[in-house]
């Protein structure tokens, strides 16, 4: 199985395309995938706190702002979500 990497990183300042380039060389594969956590989906914000590792941080308490963010979201609207895809199943089973 061919595995790849994942990244994903916070910040107004950071040219994706460059960090893309720079894990490619690093990494010394096309495999990787990066993603901007500041504009993604709450699921994949979620995963991200709950399973990532951090590989640097610019200004220590950035991540844990970040999980706390992501996590706070989950905890509010986990019912709601929950309830809706249920509301769904429930229509489409009809």
């Amino acid at each position: 199985m061919n595995s790849d990497w994942d990244f994903g990183f916070l910040g107004r300042e950071c040219d994706s395309a460059t960090l893309l380039g720079a894990l490619v060389l690093a990494l010394k594969t096309d495999r990787v995938d990066l993603v901007d956590l500041s504009t993604a989906g709450g699921v994949l914000r979620y995963r991200a706190a709950a399973d990532g590792v951090v590989i640097f941080e610019a200004r220590p308490g950035i991540f844990a702002r970040f999980w706390f963010a992501a996590v706070s979201f989950w905890l509010d609207m986990g019912g709601l979500i929950h309830a809706e895809q249920a509301r769904l199943i429930a229509e489409t089973a009809k």
